[in-house]
């Protein structure tokens, strides 16, 4: 098993009265195994009052890191993703252009100013942090509808770019 992290509330750290060693300052706790897992489960339960299933720990990390690989890559089109290729996975890369899928490439200084984090609310159709303008022109010229907003705040901070600072909604077909 891989080691993940995740945040936890201050006000759940305290109501389960979990060990604040465990916890990076900013309320990250590390689930280095499965075993941790287990553990930080059983604390969870005994506060609850009822078990709590060491796999919902566990899958709380998996969704962490799925939601960090929206950093690295941004589908923003049924054929068309926004990837940072320095961390782009080789095989992923290999994959999008086996799936007939283009990719624009973000460069390291776009990368930093979230430029790869495109939050995309319908396909062709993008929310871009503002201050990225190569990023934002290749989308333009790729036939997108681009969106920008001002993220020196609440973005570019360390907080994330538009896909970490939405979730994801069941949306029917138009």
């Amino acid at each position: 098993m891989s080691q993940y992290e995740f945040h936890v509330s201050a006000k759940a750290r305290k109501k389960y009265r979990f060990d604040e060693a465990l916890f990076g300052l900013n309320g990250t706790v590390i689930a280095a195994d499965f075993a941790a897992a287990r553990r930080f489960a059983a604390q969870m339960g005994q506060g609850r009052g009822q078990p709590v299933p060491a796999s919902e720990i566990n899958a709380m990390g998996l969704i962490d890191e799925v939601l960090h690989l929206l950093s690295v890559i941004s589908p923003v089109a049924d054929d068309l993703a926004v990837v940072a290729p320095a961390l782009l996975p080789a095989g992923l890369h290999e994959l999008l252009g086996d799936l007939g899928i283009r990719t624009l490439s973000v460069d390291g200084a776009e990368f930093e100013t979230l430029g790869c984090n495109v939050l995309a609310v319908r396909p062709g159709v993008v929310v871009l942090a503002a201050g990225n303008p190569r990023t934002a022109s290749a989308l333009s010229a790729a036939g997108c509808e681009v969106h920008t907003f001002d993220a020196s705040e609440i973005g570019v901070n360390g907080s994330g770019g538009p896909t970490c600072l939405t979730r994801p909604i069941l949306r029917d077909a138009m």
